[in-house]
């Protein structure tokens, strides 16, 4: 692995070692590969469900001019200058999704319980390696992002409650979740 022409490739290779300590006998992987194309896939499910099937209504604006919240428009909506549009916006749809709360935990629990089962199979310690190592992630690397996030949360809350209070200042009113 020492070897000056495999410098290029030397991830890729231990990637793929390390693959292979987690591999199921051959027998096994050809029939989880053969029967994947039977399954539906969570991940596509949930793309679906709220790329295409949700609807999250329309915003209305203090003349009654109608705005259609889609993924695309919801990001500009929430940046409209009537706040009645932010609002409707914002309440509508957290609303698209709650209608669809039992379809989507169900997938999310479906999802899970496919990453432990795998993982645990695989021989993996634990699910978290298991999704860590399909991606060629260091565990450490997580954990010190973690423990940076956890250490630092309090600047983000000094953030918020300053962008309240100057909101109020300067608007003389409470700033709102949306």
């Amino acid at each position: 692995m020492h070897k000056p022409e495999l410098k290029e490739i030397k991830k890729d290779l231990e990637a793929t070692l390390n693959d292979l300590k987690h591999k199921l006998d051959d027998k096994t992987e050809t029939y989880l590969s053969a029967t994947q194309h039977g399954f539906p896939s969570v991940e596509e499910l949930f793309g679906v469900l709220t790329d295409s099937e949700i609807s999250y209504g329309y915003a209305h604006d203090k003349w009654g001019k109608k705005y259609e919240i889609t993924e695309g428009t919801r990001v500009a909506l929430l940046k409209h200058h009537d706040e009645r549009v932010r609002k409707e916006t914002y309440f509508n749809y957290a609303n698209g999704y709650l209608k669809h709360k039992q379809s989507l935990a169900r997938m999310l629990y479906q999802h899970l319980k496919s990453i432990s089962v795998d993982a645990l199979y695989r021989k993996y310690e634990s699910s978290l390696d298991s999704i860590l190592s399909h991606d060629n992630v260091n565990k450490k690397l997580l954990e010190i992002i973690y423990k940076n996030v956890l250490n630092n949360i309090n600047i983000f809350r000094k953030y918020r409650k300053a962008h309240a209070k100057f909101f109020e200042k300067k608007f003389n009113k409470k700033m709102e979740l949306w």
